[in-house]
């Protein structure tokens, strides 16, 4: 094991060396860029901590469920400030539920049309009939690409998660169709990511997890489709498509109103003669107003899913 005294310093050099795809212990590191490592600063760790960190590291974590952080985060919540937000965790099996006949199946339509389209092409047998139906394809594809997928709640990312990876399965039936057209398997190819999802979460480390939800699912996928192709670098990229903000209401700020303000009624401390908890006379829930109310200006899309807050 390290020494607690030198994990600190260490993992901010790995972390910068990440950052900038520089040299680190003998070997020269991918650019991962974005901004996951901008900010260097490690935690100091004890020697238990460390113990459990190495123990982590022994595991295969390439095949992790991305939308695990999901229950992580809202278990990680007090149960009153969850309810407050309306955080709540999502299975991927409900979200498919939702995704499948507002998002996924659209598109098919779109593409079985392409397919009958691109096959009656071909019959033709000539090679202008094969450039036609490569263009019909590529053109398919390009609009796939343009699509914008929306989640005004999007909290840790699971609707963005499974909703990116139904587009990228009609994706590499795009590409395996481009395969049997041209006879040419492309490597390089401008395929849907992360910022074509955008996002908007009050919370600011909920955003956080969003975004390396979709960068760590987009991963897995290309690995599983590409093998050992390298994907290009920076292989993070800050895609400023998640807003840090809320979803309903704008404002300049608030303004507190004391003589508006109300008893606290959680309990807190203990009854003298009874020895239950009961509210803390003291303490006031504040009542704010609002300055310069105003609807938050979602960012255009042809597609809106999600999972509305709760409460509110």
């Amino acid at each position: 094991l390290p020494n607690p005294t030198e994990f600190a310093p260490a993992a901010q050099d790995l972390w910068g060396a990440m950052d900038h795809g520089k040299r680190y212990g003998g070997r020269t590191l991918l650019r991962f860029n974005g901004h996951f490592f901008k900010d260097a600063e490690a935690l100091p760790l004890t020697a238990d901590d460390l113990v459990v960190l190495q123990e982590a590291a022994t595991a295969d974590w390439s095949d992790v469920e991305p939308s695990i952080f999901g229950t992580l985060l809202t278990r990680a919540l007090d149960p009153k400030e969850r309810h407050r937000l309306g955080a709540e965790y999502t299975p991927p099996e409900f979200i498919a539920r939702i995704v499948r006949p507002t998002v996924e199946e659209p598109i098919r339509e779109r593409w079985t049309a392409v397919q009958a389209e691109v096959l009656q092409i071909r019959e033709g047998g000539r090679p202008k009939d094969k450039k036609l139906a490569e263009q019909r394809l590529r053109d398919f594809h390009e609009w796939l690409r343009q699509l914008r997928f929306l989640d005004p709640a999007c909290g840790s990312g699971n609707f963005l998660y499974v909703t990116m990876h139904i587009v990228k399965r009609i994706e590499v039936e795009v590409m395996n169709e481009l395969f049997n057209v041209t006879g040419t398997r492309e490597l390089r190819f401008h395929e849907v990511d992360p910022s074509q999802f955008y996002g908007i979460e009050k919370k600011p480390w909920a955003r956080e997890i969003a975004e390396l939800t979709l960068w760590i699912g987009f991963h897995q996928f290309w690995r599983r489709t590409h093998g050992d192709v390298q994907p290009e670098e920076p292989i993070l990229r800050d895609t400023w498509t998640l807003a840090n903000r809320d979803a309903v209401l704008e404002s300049t700020g608030s303004k507190r109103d004391p003589s508006r303000d109300r008893q606290d009624p959680t309990p807190r401390l203990r009854h003298p003669v009874t020895g239950e908890l009961v509210p803390d006379p003291t303490r006031k829930l504040e009542y704010r107003t609002v300055l310069s109310p105003r609807e938050t200006e979602w960012p255009p899309a042809e597609f809106i899913i999600g999972n509305p807050p709760f409460m509110g």
